[in-house]
């Protein structure tokens, strides 16, 4: 089946002629999966402007189709829950710098889909290189983000750097765990924090009752 190609169409006005418009809704009640009465299938851009103004039934059902599928996936959304405490908080934090020599200072939800935190490390040489390595998979892969150096930070023992992660938009409709650790390079030595060998861990969970469920299962 072939279209007459259009390559915009304002509101209110149709491409095709009485005739034209006659024989489009003819091929179109052949198809049962298809409205009777339907003329033209119009989509417009982010600006409101007019796309494509016919398509064809495979066309139109596909569009259908990642229409319900990407409203779903909005239902379903979870919200970001830290599973740990923030580790400056807890006793013993400084002996853990001085013996670890980097240490996870603080991480906070920033968005729906994205956390931001702080590191502290012990002031070893002057070049210093902070990475946060994550996974969404249990560690059959993972990503890593560097740290950026926050000025003025050195206090005569550490220095402190911050980072971001954001996370795609299919792991907080599917849910699942983010786990995170910590790895400090300085003078040809690497120096990981991944809390005592448990990681960082961040989960999507949809009520109140899972984030305790959470908290529960991390003693705390």
């Amino acid at each position: 089946m072939s279209l007459r190609r259009v390559s915009s169409v304002r509101a209110g006005k149709t491409p095709f002629s009485d005739d034209d418009e006659d024989g489009c809704q003819s091929i179109l009640r052949r198809h049962s999966s298809l409205p009777a009465k339907r003329k033209n299938v119009h989509f417009a851009d982010s600006f409101g402007k007019p796309l494509v103004s016919a398509y064809s039934e495979e066309e139109y059902n596909i569009h259908v189709s990642l229409a319900q599928v990407k409203k779903e996936m909005q239902k379903a959304k979870k919200s970001l829950r830290m599973c740990f405490q923030q580790p400056v908080s807890l006793d013993g934090f400084r002996e853990r710098l001085e013996h670890d020599y980097v240490c996870l200072e603080n991480a906070v939800i920033q968005s729906e889909n994205s956390l931001i935190g702080t590191v502290k490390v012990k002031n070893i040489a002057y070049h210093k290189e902070v990475i946060v390595r994550y996974t969404l998979d249990s560690w059959n892969s993972h990503t890593d983000v560097g740290a950026t150096y926050v000025l003025d930070s050195y206090d005569g023992n550490s220095d402190r750097f911050s980072f971001a992660v954001t996370l795609p938009e299919y792991f907080l409709a599917a849910g699942g765990n983010l786990e995170l650790a910590i790895c400090y390079k300085t003078d040809g030595q690497e120096y990981w924090d991944n809390n005592g060998g448990i990681n960082y861990r961040v989960e999507c969970a949809v009520n109140e009752s899972e984030y305790r469920s959470c908290a529960l299962s991390n003693g705390f």
